[in-house]
């Protein structure tokens, strides 16, 4: 696999999520608050799921969003992507480059 930068991500709460963005239209800003569904898109479930003994899990309906804490809290951090060439499975006459792994560099 090929490793290559893609860019930086900003941290302010000390975690990070993951989710598709036809998502974003459903996540709700709120302040914590501790009781807050579970099922709801929001800042206090993001909390949530970062304060977990992993430090880090799903949220959301159907486990929509996954958080998790960044490494050392407040920060800017380098994302990686690794590419690997799956023309044997697409059966394309070059290289088909996709992306298969993502790496955040938290320390």
């Amino acid at each position: 696999m090929t490793k290559k930068l893609l860019g930086v991500t900003t941290v302010d709460s000390g975690q990070l999520i993951i989710i598709d963005p036809c998502y974003l239209q459903k996540w709700k800003n709120d302040e914590y608050n501790e009781k807050a569904s579970y099922n709801q898109l929001c800042y206090s479930n993001a909390c949530k799921a970062s304060s977990l003994k992993n430090k880090g899990g799903s949220f959301g309906s159907s486990a929509i969003a996954i958080a998790f804490q960044s490494g050392l809290g407040d920060g800017v951090y380098r994302v990686y992507a690794y590419y690997k060439d799956i023309s044997k499975i697409t059966k394309s006459k070059g290289r088909d480059m996709r992306i298969a792994k993502i790496e955040i560099d938290l320390l």
